[in-house]
């Protein structure tokens, strides 16, 4: 045989062993494997066993519930919460579900259903009661209802004193309530209990952020999260994005690889791809994955504001109209999104849509430079020599 088809028939072989893998053990032994994987925080081998398993018996309700956890672990919510739901089928014990069932609904913004379905559920486990009432607070508080969130919290800590994920939803409330001092004192002293609690560190960075913008202090946190949580999907898109903030494009495509690893079907892992693609300036495969992301979230605004720049780049200025519509219809407050559809009127000849789409923000007393610079290119072909002059000279005080 020739050297290439002994490669061949090797890699056949191992793909075939590879396949056959598992099918000769017995279910109960790829059930304790896919715990141990899970216990070992590796959730794509626990999924790969818990399959393997349910190939032999699609009704055992253990498989169910391992597969579960271990796609809510890898940010497949919708896949986790289909999974549960069998589990609960099959019989496995509501005590060990709920609570992973509340997060798997939580992750897809599910809250009103969340608390139709479990405002009245009382589980003896303290953990698990714990974590139930913490995942309600928050559908709480995404619904506007503070009043029964703060029951919910004292719930949870009632059920564990000093729970980490309750007191983080108290530091993010308090956020939410826009005292962000507050918010991160809350934290600091959270971490003081549980250092090694990665959503924390993690927090912490976004709180960093917002009141200090101090980069290296940022990242510090987002790393020491995903140093404690290798797989924290958010830490690594947190970071991802404070790597493109800084123009580290490299660093950024190999921080995506970690985020594809661990997230491979999470929007922000296909938003991030998109948004290196369209930085490399590869439009080709960034308007396919364009189109894809915004099957994946046709409403997420940051997708079609993504979507329609990559559009506008591409000179497909009809697409860009549409998206980049979507997008301040959803978002009126969206700068980016406003200059990108006036500077797509502005390149298709539309100087009436450009005008209208702009003026309702040129009473603002804190337009930035491309929004007084676009205003001045309306005025100026608009004839208003006078108004455009005006606005440029606004644009080069700045």
């Amino acid at each position: 045989m020739s050297r290439t088809r002994i490669l061949v028939f090797s890699l056949l072989l191992s793909l075939t062993l590879a396949a056959c893998t598992g099918r000769d053990e017995k279910p109960e032994v790829l059930l304790a494997s896919a715990r141990d994987y899970l216990a070992r925080n590796d959730p794509a081998a626990a999924a790969i066993q818990a399959k393997n398993a349910l190939q032999q018996d699609t009704t055992l309700a253990e498989g169910r519930f391992l597969l579960g956890l271990a796609l809510l672990r890898t940010a497949d919510a919708p896949g986790a919460e289909a999974e549960l739901r069998k589990a609960l089928t099959y019989a496995f014990p509501e005590e060990q579900v709920m609570a992973p069932l509340a997060q798997a609904m939580l992750v897809q913004r599910q809250h009103k259903k969340l608390i139709d379905e479990f405002s009245d559920t009382e589980l003896v486990d303290a953990a698990a009661q714990a974590s139930l009432k913490t995942s309600l607070a928050i559908a709480y508080l995404a619904t506007g209802k503070a009043e029964s969130a703060q029951a919910a919290l004292q719930a949870a800590l009632t059920a564990v004193p000093e729970h980490a994920p309750a007191l983080l939803v108290q530091a993010r409330s308090k956020a939410g309530q826009g005292e962000l001092e507050a918010a991160l004192a809350g934290v600091e002293t959270l971490l003081t209990k549980h250092p090694t609690n990665s959503d924390a560190w993690k927090f912490k960075g976004d709180l960093l952020w917002d009141t200090r913008r101090d980069a290296g202090d940022v990242m510090f946190a987002y790393r020491k999260a995903i140093e404690l949580n290798p797989d924290h999907a958010d830490a690594h898109t947190e970071l991802l994005a404070m790597l493109m903030r800084q123009g580290k494009t490299d660093e950024a495509v190999a921080e995506l690889a970690h985020l594809k690893r661990i997230a491979p079907k999470a929007v922000q892992t296909t938003y991030f791809d998109t948004l290196i693609a369209f930085e490399k300036k590869d439009f080709t495969r960034g308007m396919e994955l364009a189109q894809q992301l915004l099957r994946i979230a046709p409403e997420h605004v940051s997708s079609l504001q993504l979507a329609g720049d990559m559009a506008l780049q591409s000179g497909d200025l009809t697409q860009a109209e549409s998206r980049l519509t979507k997008a301040l219809q959803l978002a009126p407050k969206s700068v980016l999104a406003r200059q990108l559809l006036v500077m797509t009127y502005l390149r298709s000849g539309q100087l009436d849509k450009a005008r209208s789409t702009l003026e309702p923000v040129l009473g603002n007393s804190d337009l930035d430079v491309q929004t007084l610079a676009l205003a001045g290119d309306i005025y100026r072909k608009s004839g208003d020599t006078p108004k455009a002059e005006a606005f440029f000279a606004q644009m080069r005080k700045r």
